[in-house]
Formats: structure tokens, sequence, C-alpha cells
């Protein structure tokens, strides 16, 4: 097992290859390519155990894998790469590519098992998509958009032959949009609804706001603030504001905070699809809050002073420990873990 994987997902991993033989039945194969598609850690996790079993045992994984993605060429659509732009630091950076490849591997493998399972033609999109807390899923739409949900995500989906709907309910969610200009994709988070062609972005449901950002082309905006308590039947028109940003851009927008679209690195905007937080001079209290998005075990901060302190780094989301380190470096770290599993981060003060 890698040092950063968790035990569970070795374990899944293993099993899957014990169950996966050249006889695998249909659901299977579906179940297979659901927990492919969850994280990128999983399809990592799986190559090498394989690529061990076939070391040691001679093993070699079932043909059918092989096979389908020698018929893929044509068929398949691949997870469009990460942007280009200056990276930020990590201490895994060798990780991160593999992460990348992974994720692109795991698109392959599991839309081969797509095709082979239903034609293109017969492809229907579930009227609603959602992860729990921890897990992320990728799903490729019938109009060939690729819709990434992150930890503890929702949305509704209404893909028809005129129009390309999604409802953001809670969340966040990277889209990678298919070119179809006589179909608009939109997005929708509250008063906020994003508009797109062919790019992609992310929208992100806070409790407060929701966050747009552009990785790649441009979108459009529109947005009724200060709208509150407004009817959806009776929208106010005259309040309405219509803007575009484009990639390396974001912008926050809640009910009453005025338009400021600010830039930011796009790599920092995918980065939690490699299973990683990125945090430039923010308060202690935020990076705890990104934190607990993805671990059911939440962190706590016990001193008032401590929670204003400054972070700037790259952390993976499920190794808290090494997080905790990192911090202890920075002020000395008292730790209390309560019953319940929960931790609490204290300021450590001599006696």
């Amino acid at each position: 097992m890698s040092d950063d994987v968790p035990l569970e997902v070795t374990e899944a991993a293993g099993d899957w290859h014990d169950r996966l033989s050249a006889n695998a039945s249909a659901t299977e194969r579906r179940a297979f390519a659901d927990w492919l598609l969850r994280s990128p850690v999983h399809v990592e996790e799986f190559l090498r155990l394989g690529a061990l079993r076939e070391e040691i045992k001679g093993l070699a994984q079932p043909d059918w894998i092989a096979d389908l993605l020698g018929e893929a060429n044509a068929d398949v659509f691949e997870m469009p790469r990460r942007a280009p732009g200056p990276p930020f630091r990590t201490r895994r950076p060798v990780r991160r590519r593999r992460l990348a490849a992974a994720a692109s591997v795991a698109a392959a493998v599991v839309l081969a098992c797509i095709a082979w399972l239903a034609p293109p033609s017969t492809a229907v999109d579930p009227a609603t998509v959602a992860t729990t807390v921890g897990e992320q899923r990728s799903m490729v739409l019938s109009d060939g958009s690729t819709i990434t949900l992150n930890t503890d995500s929702l949305v509704d989906l209404r893909i028809t032959a005129t129009s390309r709907e999604v409802d953001l309910l809670r969340g966040e969610v990277l889209f990678d949009v298919a070119k179809d200009p006589h179909r608009p994709f939109r997005v929708t988070s509250g008063d906020i609804t994003v508009e797109s062609v062919a790019t992609r972005f992310s929208v992100y449901r806070r409790l407060e706001d929701t966050l747009v950002a552009v990785v790649e082309g441009r979108v459009a905006i529109n947005w009724r603030p200060a709208s509150q308590g407004v009817l959806r039947s009776a929208p106010d028109a005259s309040n309405q504001q219509s803007f575009e940003i484009g990639a390396g851009q974001q912008v926050a927008l809640s009910s009453v905070a005025p338009v400021a679209p600010t830039p930011v690195d796009p790599s920092k905007v995918t980065a939690w699809t490699e299973r990683r937080v990125v945090f430039e001079n923010e308060t202690l209290e935020a990076v705890v809050a990104e934190f607990n998005r993805y671990n059911r075990m939440n962190l706590r901060v016990g001193d008032p002073g401590l929670a204003k302190r400054r972070i700037t780094g790259s952390f993976d989301v499920n190794d808290i420990d090494h997080f905790i380190s990192v911090l202890d470096g920075l002020e000395p770290i008292r730790v209390e873990v309560a019953a319940d599993g929960h931790r609490a981060l204290h300021l450590r003060r001599e006696p």
C-alpha cells in the first residue's frame, strides 16, 4: 500500500482484482466503472496492485479490459487535461502527475466499459447526481460534456434535444462542456446562472455565496443581487446584471456583494480533482473548514488567535496528520481528540 493511499482504497482495489475475471458480468463491470470514477486515487491504486500482482504471480489483468481499451480509440471521450500554468508548491509533484494520468486512464477504461454495455445513441442522463462526504464522481453526459462532482455535492440534470440545464443544489462541480452552439449549457445556483457554449469552468455553491471560476474559454453570468424572497416566476429584470469572465478569472457572488472578478491560477481551480487543496494566505479557520468538507472526522480550532493564523500551501485532502505537522512547525500545536474522533487544535503553551 502507498503511504498516502487510505487502507480502504487499497482493500477495495484488491477486491476488484479478485472479482474481475474473464466471466465478469455486466453488473460487475458497471459497478467497477462507478468505483473507478469516484476518484483518480482508485485508478492509481488499481493499476499499482495490478502491476504488482503481475510481477509477483504472473496474474495479468482480464483480457476484456485490454480489449475494450483497444476498441475505444474512435468512441472514447478523454477527460480534458489541466490547462498549463505556473504550478503551486507541492510536496509530491510526481504523484500529482501520476494522478492526472490516472484520471485520463479512468475516463478511457470507464467509457470503454460504457460503450461496450450500451451504444451512445441509447444514453440517458440521470435526473440527479450526488456525492457523499469525501467522495468525488465524474460522469460523461449524453451530449459529450463531462461533469465532475466534488465532495458532498448534488445536481439536477435536464439534458434534452433543445436545452442543457444543470441546477447546482449543493457543493462544487467542474464542467467540461462539449461544443453545441444551438444548445447553450446553463448552470443555475440560486439566483445565478452561468452560461457556456464550449468551455471548462467550476461552480461552487457555498453557504454565503457562489464562486464561479473559469479554466478555459469564457462564460456569461446572469445575476440578480439582493433578490432574496423574489419568486423565480416573477424575476426583477431591472435588478439583473449580466457580464462575462474568461480563463484565469473567478468571481464570488452573493445576494448583496458587488461584482469584482479576480485572477486565479487554473491549477488551483482544479486541484481538488487530484485530491488536493491549495491555500494562499488564508486563515486557519478557512483552511480547517475546507479540510472538513472531505473528512467525516473534523478538525476544530480551539483558540481564537490561532484561527486567524494565515496559511499558504498545498495539501492532500485526506492527509490531516501531515497538515497538522506542518502547522506545528509554524506554531506549537496541541491536539485534543474527542470521544467522537473529532480533533481540536490549540496553541501549546509552555508551563
